[in-house]
């Protein structure tokens, strides 16, 4: 994870290919101040492979906690696709400009992130999967929390850092709007349900996160397909995903 990654830049930046990345920019500047430099390759390598851990391991536990909370919750998936579909349409992906005419996706993401914690003072009813907690009013009419704190605060910033906001997390923008439009376009383009097992019994998942240096969701089983064949053969074929 750290050798053959800086390695491609490297050997990418030297061939004239590079695509623009936080490393090349940092080894081509490394290059141009040669002796006078404050830092070296190795420092480089260190940093691209903190940031690229913190990003993948982030990003895979959460989505994969969003996935099972939709495999748990159909009618939250269910709202979360009508909304995409109103506003969005079906023949393109959602992208982060339709971020503020899609509210109820914006809420699933805050209660994935509040999913969390367990202080019914500040959340009520924390075992409850409930995006509308985050609205005035849910899109089934219910009522929400008055003033349901964003829960972006406390977990991109516990502990030490949530008492000095310029101490939190700094890849934070750059970390939720990755998985706003990660949640989005799986809503979008994909249907999630649970599996059925070999006697013909529906699977219902138990949520489990094992102890570990990053807690990840237990393995579980689910069914994921594309919501149409029109979105198969062209939304998620690769040459427009490869465009995209």
């Amino acid at each position: 994870m750290q050798d053959a990654p800086f390695q491609t830049v490297k050997n990418a930046l030297l061939s004239g290919n590079a695509t623009p990345s936080l490393t090349s920019s940092l080894l081509e500047a490394l290059w141009k101040e040669g002796d006078s430099a404050e830092y070296n390759e190795y420092d480089i390598k260190c940093v691209a492979a903190v940031l690229y851990a913190a990003g993948t391991e982030s990003m895979s536990t959460t989505l994969t906690a969003f996935i099972q909370a939709m495999v748990l919750h159909p009618d939250v998936y269910t709202k979360t696709q009508q909304e995409l579909d109103r506003v969005v349409g079906g023949s393109r992906l959602p992208n982060l400009t339709d971020r503020a005419s899609l509210p109820y996706v914006e809420n699933v993401l805050k209660e994935l992130y509040r999913a969390m914690t367990r202080d019914e003072t500040i959340f009520s009813d924390p075992e409850r999967f409930l995006p509308e907690r985050f609205m005035s009013y849910g899109v089934d009419g219910t009522k929400g929390e008055e003033q349901a704190i964003d829960p972006r605060g406390i977990v991109f910033g516990f502990g030490r850092r949530y008492a000095k906001s310029d101490s939190i997390c700094p890849g934070r923008q750059f970390a939720d709007s990755s998985l706003w439009l990660a949640v989005a376009t799986i809503a979008a383009a994909l249907n999630i349900c649970k599996a059925t097992g070999p006697d013909g019994a529906t699977i219902i998942p138990v949520p489990a996160f094992p102890s570990g240096s990053i807690r990840h969701v237990a393995d579980f089983q689910c069914v994921i397909r594309p919501r149409s064949q029109a979105i198969e053969g062209g939304l998620l074929s690769p040459a427009w995903m490869e465009e995209w």
